[in-house]
């Protein structure tokens, strides 16, 4: 959920799925389907990146407060997970609607990525980077996916 001074808007985020291929030495993501699909080495990377959003409001969000939830699972018992969530405003930003996702170049995790070699966090979109400003938890700058959310751990149930 979006909270702004223009009221509290709700958008539903994709599905994102992570996998960890063996064969893999760096981690890849792409949009497909509807949904995130990040593949990952096995030793993974300190971030790894679920779902990424983006929004083309129709009012100004530039210090609004942002709520993310989400429903976990896994295919393999006895797996627990952390996470934490951010959220940046860039303007001018025409390629982040879900038609143009695999064109933002978001980097699928922060360490290990095969197409970025910086030290920008998992979800940064690499290509539009130019239209970041202050907004929702990021003040600009360089911090491309605004600060952290608390982290929440769980632990997950094989999906069915």
């Amino acid at each position: 959920m979006v909270s702004s001074k223009n009221g509290n808007f709700t958008y539903s985020v994709p599905n994102g799925q992570i996998v960890f291929d063996p064969t893999k030495t760096c981690a890849t993501t792409m949009f497909s389907g509807g949904q995130w699909i990040t593949t990952v080495p096995v030793s993974g990377s300190d971030e790894m990146l679920l779902s990424a959003f983006g929004l083309q409001p129709t009012v100004d969000l530039k210090s609004a407060t942002v709520t993310w939830m989400g429903t976990f699972s896994a295919s393999a018992k006895g797996i627990s997970i952390n996470w934490k969530a951010g959220s940046a405003v860039y303007t001018g930003a025409a390629n982040m609607t879900p038609a143009n996702y695999n064109n933002v170049g978001v980097k699928p995790s922060h360490t290990n990525a095969c197409l970025y070699n910086n030290s920008d966090h998992a979800g940064t979109p690499e290509n539009e980077k130019k239209y970041l400003t202050g907004g929702a938890a990021g003040g600009g700058g360089s911090n491309f996916t605004g600060s952290w959310s608390a982290t929440a751990g769980v632990k997950l149930c094989p999906a069915n």
